[in-house]
């Protein structure tokens, strides 16, 4: 039996490996954008856009790390930044004609790569994954109070 380092590092090793084959397979393919592109497209991907703070919620990154990564997305025309119309002290992320022809190509993209990573019985096993990581996510928060 391993213990509870062992399989942490087996875990984080596991996300990495599948973050990096993935990522390989979906940028093989034209119009895609990163996956980690791909987790903004599909925040921004609403007719309020996103702020800032709801992507760094959403993704569990840094301001600093969103900020960059949502200026290197502009300036490549993927999204485009627009005031807030409820706080004049912030914006809100859109997409546009450009980030969402890249959504629409890098979803199909993951689906795929995911099979052919994981193989045929990609969503179970994801699946299943997800329900352990979901409980273990639920007894992490109680923990915390």
């Amino acid at each position: 039996m391993a213990n509870l380092r062992d399989d942490f590092i087996g875990l984080v090793r596991f996300e990495t490996a599948l973050w990096n084959d993935v990522e390989r397979s979906v940028r093989s393919i034209p119009h895609t954008a990163s996956l980690a592109r791909h987790g903004i497209l599909e925040l921004a991907d609403t007719d309020a856009g996103v702020r800032i703070q709801d992507i760094v919620d959403s993704l569990v990154i840094t301001v600093g790390g969103a900020s960059r990564l949502i200026d290197r997305m502009e300036s490549d025309g993927l999204v485009e930044r627009r005031s807030d119309p409820d706080d004049r002290r912030s914006s809100r992320i859109f997409l546009t004609t450009a980030g969402r022809t890249a959504l629409t190509a890098t979803n199909p993209a993951i689906d795929t790569a995911l099979r052919e990573v994981l193989g045929p019985n990609a969503a179970a096993h994801l699946a299943a994954i997800a329900a352990v990581i979901e409980r273990a996510d639920a007894e992490r928060a109680e923990a915390r109070g």
